[in-house]
């Protein structure tokens, strides 16, 4: 399976060699990236990876792990379409299914990104995202603050990989392109969602499973969610208390590694 990861965000009020990159942000004596792309590596099936970052980073001794470093666009789906179509492009083509990861996961570890895609190898569709119960998340990181989705089953928060077929995103671009620009105007949202969709979802009565269709109709592409037992692959680095906390919980000996099985 091939893989992208997507280092185009900045951090503010933080700078590494000149960049605010999330990616270049020292962890350890580490930049971000890296601690994703070691991961990758350590599982047993991912093939390329291809690292998307600002044409402002430096990119030190991480560059040589990776198939390939593209520039980054500021558009989320602009850097993922880049990546999808070079790797299209490359000799052999690209894997059925692609990973695509956020690169301000740092806590991430090979184990739950294998359990990640064993859980969707039976999955039909061409668009698989994590979730993760809130529980799960404050049992295991009670000090982190996440966002998290009143669902019929139970609150959840998103996950930062998924699973994608290429041939979905890329024919179906410009629909991704509208509905991922959709979540920053809540009234247009509400819009294409449609009534009914939202007073479930402000009633709590909204199950997983309609959301899952509502959204492959909004994108033409069969898309599922994922509950994943693994606090880690939902744990991101948004704002500097986010890395100060990862940064504390990478300094604990043991803490990283006590992901249940």
């Amino acid at each position: 399976m091939d893989a992208i990861i997507l280092g185009g965000g900045t951090l503010k009020g933080l700078q590494h060699n000149g960049t605010s990159s999330k990616a270049l942000i020292q962890i350890e004596n580490k930049p971000m990236v890296e601690y994703l792309i070691d991961t990758l590596h350590e599982t047993s099936f991912i093939s390329k990876i291809v690292a998307i970052v600002p044409l402002s980073a430096q990119y030190e001794n991480w560059a040589p792990k990776v198939h390939k470093v593209l520039n980054a666009d500021d558009s989320f789906i602009e850097n993922v379409r880049s990546g999808l179509e070079y790797l299209e492009n490359v000799p052999g083509g690209c894997s059925d299914r692609v990973m695509v990861a956020s690169c301000d996961i740092p806590l991430i570890t090979a184990k739950v990104v294998e359990d990640f895609v064993d859980l969707c190898s039976t999955i039909d569709a061409e668009i698989i995202y994590p979730i993760i119960p809130r529980d799960v998340v404050e049992r295991r990181y009670p000090e982190t603050k996440r966002t998290y989705a009143k669902m019929k089953e139970g609150y959840f928060t998103g996950g930062n990989i998924m699973l994608v077929r290429p041939s979905a995103v890329l024919k179906n671009y410009e629909l991704v392109k509208k509905a991922y620009a959709l979540r920053k105007s809540p009234l247009k949202l509400s819009r294409e969602l449609g009534p009914k969709f939202i007073m479930k979802f402000l009633t709590n009565s909204l199950s997983v499973t309609e959301a899952e269709e509502r959204v492959g109709e909004l994108l033409n592409a069969k898309s599922r969610a994922v509950i994943i037992p693994h606090p880690e692959i939902g744990i991101d680095v948004d704002k500097v208390e986010d890395l100060e906390l990862i940064q504390k919980i990478l300094r604990t000996p043991g803490r990283r590694s006590k992901s249940p099985n």
